[in-house]
């Protein structure tokens, strides 16, 4: 492990086509899982800005 960095699990959502694996080193989330990840969540700060308003 490199110093300094936390390690992170990345997970898919979504995934199909040709070549879209979905074995145990892509994992994928759920419906529910996935409805969590929003922009305002992620965005949103402390200042009121609203990341999805027009």
């Amino acid at each position: 492990m490199i110093s300094g960095f936390t390690p992170r699990s990345f997970r898919e959502y979504g995934n199909f086509g040709p070549g879209a694996g979905t074995g145990s080193e892509s994992p994928q989330l759920t419906a529910a899982e996935a409805a969590e990840y929003t922009a305002q969540k992620y965005l949103a700060g402390t200042d009121g800005w609203n990341p999805i308003g027009v």
